[in-house]
Parts: structure tokens; sequence; C-alpha cells
């Protein structure tokens, strides 16, 4: 799987750079890398092509992936099953229609921005599930946590062809299903994110 995302953040930059040959002072791709603060914490990678619609506003398509130790894991009470993740490395990989609005004046290399977007999470499986009756058979296989609709609300600054930001990745529970159709419990995956990058292209201006 971790194949695929390659392959398609590689697709984006591509498509970046081939958009920004025809709109040269409207395209722009940002690549970020960061931390991430969860359960636990963790790093963060991204790529954003964006294109500005005016001087401040703009448009964007980011790609993501997120990597962090342990998972916010709930358990029902007496419930049948064990999960067990413990300090186990988990991923979210998210797909995120933005929007931000810079606040700075046109042509200044300073410009702060608040924005948003609606999210799709694709969460990894858990890593071991077991039941009260036998410890030793790992359910993890058949198991699923379906991936969420959500939000992304962040803010932060522009400075020439750097780019400096903090973002909240809201993530509804999702439930731990197993293949018979019991719930083992819940996860919620939601994480602040902080992250500097680099931006190829005009940039806003």
């Amino acid at each position: 799987m971790l194949r695929n995302e390659i392959l398609a953040i590689i697709f984006l930059i591509v498509c970046g750079h081939t958009f920004f040959a025809q709109e040269k002072n409207r395209f722009k791709v940002g690549v970020n890398l960061g931390a991430a603060l969860a359960s636990d914490a963790g790093v963060l990678m991204c790529v954003e092509p964006k294109y500005n619609i005016n001087d401040n506003n703009s448009i964007g398509l980011r790609l993501g992936v997120t990597f962090v130790l342990g998972r916010n894991i709930n358990e029902p009470i007496n419930s049948q099953y064990i999960i067990e993740e413990g300090l186990s490395l988990h991923e979210t990989y998210s797909l995120v229609a933005t929007f931000d609005r810079y606040l700075g004046k046109s042509n200044s290399r300073f410009q702060p921005f608040v924005g948003g977007g609606i999210s799709y999470y694709k969460l990894s499986k858990l890593n071991q599930v077991s039941t009260i009756d036998n410890s030793n058979v790992n359910l993890a296989s058949v198991t699923k946590v379906e991936g969420q609709i959500g939000l992304l609300i962040r803010s932060g600054f522009e400075f020439g062809k750097f780019r400096f930001g903090i973002a909240y990745n809201v993530i509804p529970k999702s439930k731990i299903q197993l293949s018979n159709g019991d719930i083992a419990g819940s996860v919620q995956d939601s994480y602040l994110g902080a992250s500097i990058g680099c931006i190829f292209g005009e940039g806003k201006n």
C-alpha cells in the first residue's frame, strides 16, 4: 500500500510542474515535513499543489502521511476482545481539499494565512487483537478499521519560498470491526501537526 501512496505523490509533483508551466503566476507546489502529536509523538510529510484564485485566496489538494507511535483505543466494558497495541508504529494517509486565506499585503514576502479543508483519512489496521478465551491467536488480520471523512484546520505563514504551519486534523472515531461483525472497540486518530517546508513555483504573488 505504501508503494501506491509514493506513486501518487510523484504523480502530483509531475502534474504540478505541468500546470505551473501553463499558469506561471498562479500555480505552486508545497513540500512539507514536520512533527505530529496524537496519543504519542510522530512525524509527518505531505505534498500540496495549490492554485491561487487571486492575491488573497488559494485552493489546493494535499496528500500526506503521518507516522505515530501508539493509538488512542477505546475498549467496551466487559468486552471479550483484547487489543494490545503498545507503542507500535501506525500510519495515517490523508487526501485533503484545502483552502487558504492570506492576510498579508500584496507583494509582501511575509504572508500569514488561515485555512482548512475537508479530508479523507485512510487508517492503518491494528497489530494485536485477541480474545479473552484464547489470547494466543491474533485476529488482527481479520480486523478492519474504516477510513473517515474529517476536517483540517490550520494557520501559519509563508516567507519567500518557505512555509511554516500548524494544523489540527479532526478524525472521527473509527470502529474496530472483526470479520464476523463484532465490534472490538474504537480508535481515535486525530492529531496535531507542525511542519516546515519549501514552495516550488511563484508562491502567492
